[in-house]
């Protein structure tokens, strides 16, 4: 059964450099206030319903303050507060934390129209606030999919910003929050709806909405390109319907037939059992997250359309499953990818580095500038950073420092780890030109990046994310589900905001 494109709409936003009247809040289920730890007397004069916001307020305390108190205003609809104090130079991960639960405090409540208010701050700081408080409540207001019976039918109908401060970017917080929906969603989606067949159908679907060139590399066409890499992945498959997605965004004026300035490349193993290295209940479990990397992808592409980026952007999915049948690739197995590497196959559980290796030896030949990959690809990575960060590797050292810096600017945290030569002595094979992985304890993250880099022209640069944050019991940041869309945000304001594509100039 095809699965239908989510509904990335957003609720209605308005925006005003104007204070509210006090008719404005009366008719609002339910405001949101996010207020400095020192502010002036005036302050409280100057707002409606101040003495009684005065009273919350003075009840948190400074050093330590609560996540949100919650309260109601004294007037006739008993209008509902979330109110939440933000220190001086806390950090962004812990003001959109703040966020998160303001917004699910509004959603507890039931509230459908929330008026969002940021008080006692520099421009600097207020703009920022503001910009994390309607990306949260965006991020609340959107459901995943589910097959429930009996739902809670309420929903965020309208957001209101007051005394909103000059060069608010709405549009970039719509974008960054339609996307990471769109990779929400995807990631949440069960097995027998998201399989690689409904997967690609989708892509292609998409592709039509956003005026997207759309091709599709089938198992065939990989045949003839010599793809064994990605298709051992694939032999144990039932059905013949899993290959790789080549998406392409040009914005006007630029040519489809020029090389790309930035490819996004995403693993999509739409379930994983683990294949002839079979998995344990418990690791199996939840493997339908396994294709977060393509959705991370997917995600960071819409928004950058929907912002009209100048850029070229090229986007592959690795989309597949790792199935366990007679015919289902295994230990010792040897087979080439398109680029002319043999790979010694050592475990079927490490297939998230096989479907990409094709990916990106495919994606190098078309020359980006820049390739930035996705995979929820070792467990190693959560063991090194939890599911709190990601893990970021590259080709251009150079860039880490950017690269850590840009996480704790958006709340997605990564850190990298090392890329040096001599790691590849752990996966010499005497049989091909590398083992897939290896069979030694310890820094599997560190060599699946290795192993994916002999894939990679080195005149591209790249950036490998493992994303062990993809999903995070309880929510991260301003994201409240568990499945995060980790990456989304960063690359969005990665390449809109920062200078890294000047700096591989």
């Amino acid at each position: 059964m095809p699965v239908k494109l989510p509904v990335l709409s957003l609720p209605k936003l308005s925006v005003s450099n104007k204070p509210a009247s006090q008719t404005a809040i009366n008719k609002l289920d339910h405001i949101i206030v996010v207020i400095a730890d020192s502010v002036k007397p005036k302050l409280w004069k100057d707002l409606p319903y101040g003495s009684a916001l005065k009273q919350m307020y003075e009840k948190a305390d400074k050093k330590n303050p609560a996540l949100a108190l919650s309260s109601h205003l004294p007037n006739r609809g008993l209008t509902g507060v979330s109110l939440g104090v933000v220190q001086k130079n806390r950090s962004a991960f812990k003001n959109l934390t703040q966020m998160r639960h303001l917004c699910s405090n509004a959603l507890a409540a039931k509230a459908e129209n929330i008026g969002l208010f940021v008080l006692g701050f520099s421009h600097d700081t207020h703009k920022q606030l503001c910009e994390d408080l309607v990306a949260a409540a965006y991020a609340a207001s959107f459901k995943l999919w589910h097959a429930k019976s009996k739902t809670n039918k309420s929903k965020i109908k309208s957001l209101a910003l007051y005394q909103a401060p000059e060069g608010l970017d709405v549009n970039s917080i719509k974008a960054e929050a339609a996307g990471n929906n769109l990779a929400r969603w995807l990631t949440a989606l069960p097995p027998n709806v998201l399989n690689s067949r409904n997967y690609v159908e989708l892509t292609e679907a998409l592709a039509k909405r956003k005026r997207w060139q759309f091709r599709f590399h089938s198992i065939m066409d990989l045949k003839k390109l010599g793809a064994e890499a990605f298709l051992a992945v694939a032999q144990g498959n039932p059905h013949e319907d899993a290959g790789i997605v080549h998406l392409s965004y040009t914005p006007s004026g630029r040519s489809p037939d020029e090389p790309a300035d930035l490819a996004l490349v995403g693993k999509g193993i739409c379930f994983d059992t683990g294949g002839t290295n079979l998995k344990p209940a418990n690791y199996m479990l939840g493997m339908q997250g396994d294709m977060g990397g393509s959705a991370t992808a997917l995600g960071s592409l819409y928004a950058l359309s929907q912002l009209k980026s100048d850029l070229r952007i090229d986007c592959w999915l690795a989309i597949t499953e790792n199935h366990i049948d007679a015919h289902a690739y295994k230990p010792n197995d040897v087979v080439t990818a398109s680029n002319g590497t043999s790979i010694e196959v050592i475990h079927s559980d490490a297939e998230g580095r096989m479907a990409l290796a094709d990916t990106l030896a495919m994606c190098s030949k078309t020359k980006p500038k820049l390739i930035l990959d996705y995979a929820t690809l070792t467990g190693a990575a959560v063991y090194s950073v939890t599911t709190r960060y990601s893990c970021v590797f590259t080709n251009r050292p150079q860039l880490h420092n950017l690269l850590v810096e840009h996480g704790a600017k958006t709340g997605e945290r990564v850190w990298p780890f090392p890329q040096d030569e001599d790691y590849d002595t752990n996966l010499e094979s005497k049989v091909a030109d590398t083992l897939q992985c290896s069979t030694k304890p310890g820094g599997d993250h560190i060599l699946a990046a290795r192993f994916l880099n002999k894939f990679v022209d080195n005149r591209c640069a790249w950036v490998h994310m493992d994303l062990s944050a993809s999903e995070n019991e309880g929510g991260l940041a301003h994201i409240p589900s568990k499945q995060t869309g980790f990456g989304v945000r960063y690359t969005t304001r990665l390449i809109e905001q920062s200078d890294i594509m000047n700096r591989l100039k």
